[in-house]
């Protein structure tokens, strides 16, 4: 990319935020992660630049601190997210490290950024936490909480009990789920009736439940 393409990148955030904002969104969340652009720049098994976004870990992080700085100015004091690779496991003196997401946790927060959305990995082929047991990536949410970050977990997290015990337990502020949502989408309301939470519901729901079965724990929505 040339300094130019790189001027019309950070533009193109700040564009895409007033759109949200225009149409009514609550929240954004900036996807620095996974291989994508922002992550790219950072990691420096993947940047060789040499110019100003380039080289040491202040060039590195040069675009995703712009980026943020003009999407807060169109978003205004609303909620803003980041998610990050706060480690990138992966066998190399170049690869992301736990220092260094626990360094950009503290601007984030200086920043006004409300949540670091924490997962792994994701740049090259092999490089992440992966596994099958229950909430594997927790650790992570875990280390930036300790510097002041209000953190997400995500990985491995199915059970409504296991995510209430994590939020119990302060090892994250917020629990997200994708696959588990994919695989069933009525989670959240199972999840409100195992934990004995009511929800809200459209009042269309409430024709759906047959007649003996408990409704004690929808509440109709009033807008």
């Amino acid at each position: 990319m040339t300094l130019t393409e790189i001027d019309a990148v950070v533009d193109d955030f700040g564009a895409a935020t007033r759109r949200a904002r225009e149409a009514g969104f609550d929240v954004i969340e900036i996807h620095a992660a996974h291989g994508y652009l922002l992550h790219s720049f950072m990691s420096a098994l993947s940047n060789t630049r040499d110019d100003q976004y380039g080289g040491d870990y202040e060039a590195r992080t040069r675009l995703l601190r712009e980026v943020i700085t003009r999407v807060r100015e169109e978003w205004g004091e609303r909620p803003l997210f980041v998610r990050i690779s706060v480690v990138e496991a992966f066998e190399s003196p170049d690869s992301w490290t736990l220092a260094d997401s626990e360094r950009i946790a503290g601007w984030l927060i200086d920043q006004g950024v409300d949540l670091i959305d924490c997962s792994t990995g994701g740049l090259v082929p092999g490089a992440g936490i992966f596994g099958d047991t229950p909430a594997y990536q927790l650790e992570y949410s875990e280390a930036l909480r300790r510097v002041g970050a209000t953190t997400a977990v995500v990985g491995g997290i199915t059970e409504p009990a296991q995510a209430e015990e994590i939020l119990r337990d302060g090892k994250a502020d917020l629990v997200l789920l994708g696959r588990e949502l994919l695989r069933n989408p009525g989670w959240v309301g199972r999840a409100a009736a195992e934990l004995g939470v009511p929800r809200p519901a459209p009042p269309q729901y409430f024709r759906a439940y047959r007649p003996g079965e408990s409704t004690a724990l929808l509440t109709e929505r009033t807008h």
